[in-house]
């Protein structure tokens, strides 16, 4: 006698099988956005940290040098083997050294190099500074390089070639490259409001008698953030994304906070109206 068919119920019909795609697909959109945001927030917490220990080394130094900064001091002095001279701070330079900071002249009350360079600054910190590595942000993807990463040690110094190797962050082929942190030029631990440093993929919305594109970042140059909003207002650039639309802000006390465009603009406002007598508050030195 003929068995009777048995009906395979063991697969998925057509319509089930679209409405468990449906319901993976929504589950996906639903959680791919907060996947994103917490890989976002991972990815800042090293640059985070690099800041604070850049700040801490601004610190010391200044514990070192007369409660002064980098950019405060003009003719710091360097001996050949790549050392700094801590007795060299009159203004004399040694025949056979050039400066880290040129200098320069006196603004708002303070004495900056206006020729000096943003590598030159974090140069300076040589003996605070652990590894030059610590001024590349994981994140900025444009700089943060294998042959940036491959950066080691602070000797081939300012204007001085004979010194130079590869590895240095010194080297013509690294200098500005090799950072990812914009400095705050009149930045004091006298002035904890004082913007100290920030990730360098900012830019001002347009600026006095020119017009710059909101997504296209400031480098190797100084520029005034504009602290008010409007049609200038600072804002964090995304053609170079570090960390989108937002970034990392250092005070001049080495605390740190992650940062918005609100947040800049008032930290520009809140240091120039505290210190209104030094009138380059808002003044960033870009790499």
């Amino acid at each position: 006698m003929k068995q009777p068919t048995q009906k395979n119920s063991a697969g998925l019909t057509l319509t089930e099988l679209v409405i468990v795609i449906a319901v993976v697909g929504l589950l996906v959109a639903m959680l791919l956005p907060a996947l994103n945001k917490q890989k976002a927030v991972s990815g800042r917490i090293p640059c985070v940290n690099n800041q604070k220990r850049i700040g801490v080394a601004f610190r010391v130094f200044a514990e070192d040098n007369n409660a002064q900064y980098p950019l405060q001091i003009t003719n710091l002095s360097y001996v050949v083997a790549g050392r700094i001279d801590p007795a060299d701070f009159t203004g004399r330079i040694l025949s056979t050294n050039q400066p880290y900071i040129v200098e320069g002249v006196a603004i708002g009350g303070q004495v900056n190099s206006a020729s000096a360079a943003a590598w030159q600054v974090a140069q300076a910190l040589w003996n605070e500074l652990e590894t030059p590595k610590m001024l590349l942000c994981p994140q900025d993807r444009e700089r943060a390089t294998p042959a940036k990463l491959r950066v080691t040690d602070f000797n081939g110094l300012a204007g001085e070639t004979n010194a130079m190797s590869t590895p240095s962050l010194g080297h013509v082929s690294n200098q500005n490259r090799a950072i990812s942190y914009a400095f705050g030029v009149a930045a004091d631990e006298s002035r904890p409001l004082g913007v100290l440093t920030v990730d360098r993929n900012l830019n001002n919305v347009g600026m006095a008698g020119a017009t710059i594109a909101w997504n296209v970042a400031l480098s190797n140059t100084r520029a005034v953030m504009n602290d008010k909003p409007g049609p200038t207002q600072v804002v964090f650039v995304t053609r170079t994304p570090i960390h989108g639309t937002n970034g990392n802000l250092a005070y001049a006390d080495s605390s740190v906070q992650q940062a918005t465009a609100t947040v800049l603009q008032t930290a520009f406002h809140n240091a120039a109206t505290s210190y209104g007598t030094i009138t380059n508050q808002n003044e960033i030195l870009f790499p």
